[in-house]
């Protein structure tokens, strides 16, 4: 494991969790528009759950246990950049 894994990881999971806040804006828009509860809570939940689907596929660790460094490291910078951008 080489500084420059660790730093990868940082780096694209901190860009997923800003892809993640933008998706979700959009999301949480389009649903507000929709006159249906359940539609809209069905559509957030898929895109949800899609997302997460994707982003696991995209990163080049999903083959680690999420015990491992390189996903704890992505991992944390993931939800951090998620609670920063949702507090500014």
């Amino acid at each position: 494991m080489k500084v420059k894994d660790i730093c990868l990881s940082i780096i694209l999971h901190g860009f997923l969790g800003y892809l993640f806040v933008v998706f979700m804006n959009h999301l949480t828009k389009l649903a507000n528009a929709m006159n249906n509860f359940f539609t809209g809570g069905s559509l957030m939940l898929a895109g949800v759950m899609l997302f997460g689907a994707i982003s696991d596929r995209v990163a080049p660790y999903h083959e680690y246990k999420f015990s491992h460094p390189l996903k704890l490291a992505g991992s944390v910078s993931f939800v951090l950049v998620v609670i920063i951008t949702l507090l500014i």
